[in-house]
């Protein structure tokens, strides 16, 4: 093997080794407990981080429940013997879920393990397709590249790719290495002179892959379809074979978007998953709004991102400027287009502009975003490469001196993002994977608590606790619950959380909303009045219906453990029940 290239096997295997450790180091951080004043707002967080198993994000919990019933033969369901309702986000994700659980395999080391190695995998496809970009428009002579390290070191010098790629044991890891894939077969099929049978299966598979995996899939197959026919038709300038390979991807999208429009008619009684019923907003302008204030936040995070954006719209605009000369054949010496980079940077813009259009998110560290984050630095990447080629011998080549660049582009990486791997700890990340582990802490009290007849429970954050917990899970969001999420209404208010709905809820009247744990009944925890609960459930503690119904409690179970009580709002005529039995309230 030449010098010149990198070993794949040993680059997958360093790469794949760094997005472990990081992992590591990002699942002790973002699972420590909490100290000094958050205790009191968390209320009880026992035990030390190195005491618990990787549980994910609460919402990858939500595949588990989906699994688990699936697996033992109830269904597509959230509650055992509930509804059929589609609250996932991802199909073929929950089918690896429901596989691994068959399996009877760890499901979450298992999901972890598999995410750590989709993505040292994607960046090691991307990195080595960078360098073949880079020979192809480069300085091919140079022994050490800075073009697909810079990639490698760009994914992983800050914590939001892999947080949410490999420790949220959510579908991202999934989809980001799906997109990568992707945008390395384009690349692939321009630097190529014809149009490989092999490349063209792969397109198709992954084209297959996209709506399976995200429902935004529908969009990106066909935007996938589309670059790899101009791909074929800007690299041979043949518009019959450009035409007929389109035809192939469009014909293996739409059949795949109709087969599962098909399956949920059948099954569910709905053509699109019940979450986006659930996260719709009032109209499209209210989502750009909101999705424009995502957008600018996950900028602001960033300065590097500014350029990164701005080159990527610049190599468009330009290449739409300047893109016949390059159609002709043979190719016009007056075409400067960077096909490569204008791929990407297509990619890119339409990575950006989709969780605009969905009205972004509330999640911290920008899980949209993080999918294509690897891609968004590849534009800047590839048109360096081009300088350096036109530059040629006057560009210092010293071994020193580019071991330096990188040393120096890792600092810049480090210190230009306002999230860092030293301050996670810190970060509200916490959050997310602190509302899964006490989801399955109160579940799992419930269960002991109430064995016979468990009541009917409902929650905000539902993962978590409809893991651990026996009975009847309502998911007050909506998410995993038709009646909520399809009942007309204001969804304004927390992005993805707006479909609460007052009149729904009294239809359906849980015993218990919002149970906690708390260490003492003087210790009920400020969540009760926090934003979090009171802006998803509109405010419905206050009003005076919700108060004659439900009284704010917190009761002792005969099985409670020592220094651990409920609290929650109570249905008043199930806390008289609970009275008249071995439970204290207080």
């Amino acid at each position: 093997m030449s010098r010149q290239r990198y070993a794949p096997p040993a680059a997958f295997l360093a790469i794949t080794l760094a997005c472990t450790a990081l992992t590591v180091w990002g699942y002790r951080a973002a699972t420590r407990a909490p100290y000094g004043a958050e205790d009191q707002f968390y209320g009880v967080w026992q035990g030390a981080a190195s005491d618990r198993q990787p549980v994910g994000v609460d919402d990858a919990n939500i595949f588990f429940v989906y699994a688990r019933n699936l697996a033992n033969g109830a269904g597509l369901r959230w509650n055992e013997d509930g509804e059929r309702v589609e609250g996932y986000s991802s199909t073929l994700w929950l089918a690896i879920v429901t596989a691994f659980y068959l399996l009877g395999l760890p499901l979450e080391i298992a999901l972890l393990a598999l995410n750590v190695l989709l993505t040292g995998g994607a960046l090691t496809l991307l990195a080595f397709e960078v360098e073949r970009q880079r020979r192809r428009t480069g300085d091919p002579a140079t022994r050490l590249s800075l073009a697909g390290p810079l990639v490698v070191i760009w994914s992983l010098a800050v914590p939001g790719y892999l947080v949410w790629c490999c420790l949220s044991l959510m579908e991202t890891g999934l989809w980001s290495a799906i997109l990568i894939a992707s945008t390395v077969v384009v690349l692939a099929q321009i630097r190529s002179d014809e149009v490989d049978r092999r490349r063209t299966w792969a397109a198709a598979a992954l084209i297959v892959a996209m709506p399976l995996t995200r429902p935004e899939g529908m969009l990106w197959g066909g935007i996938l379809a589309f670059l790899f026919g101009a791909a074929v038709l800007i690299g041979l300038g043949d518009r019959s074979r450009a035409l007929r390979a389109f035809g192939v991807l469009a014909v293996a999208h739409l059949a795949t978007v109709a087969a599962l429009t098909t399956f949920r008619l059948l099954y569910f009684g709905y053509p699109l998953p019940n979450t986006y019923y659930a996260k719709i907003a009032p109209s499209l302008v209210y989502n750009i709004k909101a999705g424009g204030v995502y957008l600018l936040l996950f900028l602001e995070s960033n300065p590097l991102l500014w350029l990164a954006v701005a080159m990527a719209i610049g190599t468009v605009v330009y290449g739409a400027l300047r893109l016949r000369p390059c159609l002709r054949r043979p190719a016009s010496r007056s075409c400067t287009v960077d096909m490569s980079a204008l791929a990407v940077s297509i990619v890119v813009l339409v990575g950006i502009a989709v969780p605009v259009l969905e009205g972004g998110e509330h999640f911290v560290l920008f899980r949209f975003y993080q999918s294509i984050w690897p891609l968004i630095v590849v534009p800047p990447v590839l048109l360096g490469a081009r300088l350096a080629g036109a530059l040629g011998e006057r560009l210092p080549s010293h071994p020193v001196v580019r071991v330096s660049g990188l040393l120096g582009a890792t600092l810049l990486f480090v210190l230009s993002n306002r999230a860092s791997w030293a301050g996670l700890a810190v970060e509200d990340i916490q959050i997310e994977f602190r509302y899964a582990q006490l989801g399955r802490e109160i579940g799992g009290y419930l269960n002991d608590a109430f064995p016979a007849q468990p009541p009917a429970v409902g929650v905000i954050a539902t993962g978590g606790f409809a893991y651990a917990y026996e009975g009847e899970t309502v998911d007050l969001m909506g998410l995993n619950l038709t009646a909520m999420a399809h009942h007309p209404g204001d969804r304004r208010g927390l992005s993805g959380h707006a479909a609460f709905s007052p009149e729904v809820f009294y239809r359906l009247q849980p015993e218990i909303v919002v149970p906690w744990l708390v260490p003492s009944p003087e210790a009920l925890p400020p969540y009760y009045t926090f934003s979090w609960f009171v802006l998803p459930l509109k405010g419905i503690q206050t009003q005076d219906r919700f108060r004659r119904l439900y009284r704010l409690a917190v009761i002792r179970p005969a099985s409670a453990p020592a220094g651990l009580l409920l609290s929650g709002f109570f249905r008043r005529d199930y806390l008289a029940k609970l009275e008249a039995r071995d439970f204290r309230t207080f």
